[in-house]
């Protein structure tokens, strides 16, 4: 029976190869999205002890992501990919799970939701958002993020600037 699979696998992979392709070659990952993988292996999430895993890897992989200041970009590349292909599949769980979720969300929102991850204080965020005062006027709804404020933390938190929008 092995063998038959394994069979089935080659010709899928020719297939593949042939067809799918065309002779095109998609360049792999690389070694930093291999070893992520390797770690916490990117599958559809099946339980809510999988979302709190993957929540953490997420948290912990975008905190070293934030913290990669000179690093090779292949490296920022390949953490960057995992991270999206990652928010990927806890967005979807999320989605079907909580289907309400997120409506009503503001980017001043995920902005604290961030920050209290990151364990970042409004001083961190000041040449982002052009002053200590300006995040404490947008973290207390006083003021809106304008768009400049919104690629500058989408930039540092690595994620999209549409994050920021409200919902």
């Amino acid at each position: 029976m092995e063998g038959l699979k394994m069979s089935a696998m080659s010709e899928l992979l020719d297939d593949l190869r042939e067809d799918a392709l065309q002779g095109k070659k998609i360049p792999p990952p690389g070694p930093a999205y291999e070893a992520l993988s390797a770690i916490c292996r990117l599958k559809p999430i099946g339980s809510e002890r999988e979302h709190a895993i993957m929540l953490k890897v997420a948290a912990r992989v975008a905190e070293y992501l934030a913290g990669l200041k000179g690093a090779e970009a292949a490296v920022r590349r390949e953490v960057s990919e995992y991270l999206d292909a990652l928010g990927v599949f806890i967005e979807n769980y999320e989605r079907e799970r909580f289907p309400k979720a997120g409506k009503g969300v503001t980017g001043a929102d995920i902005l604290r939701h961030l920050m209290d991850e990151l364990r970042l204080e409004q001083t961190d965020l000041r040449s982002e958002m052009g002053g200590q005062s300006v995040v404490s006027e947008i973290l207390s709804g006083a003021r809106k993020l304008n768009t400049r404020q919104m690629r500058a933390l989408a930039e540092r938190f690595h994620v999209s600037p549409s994050v920021f929008f409200d919902s």
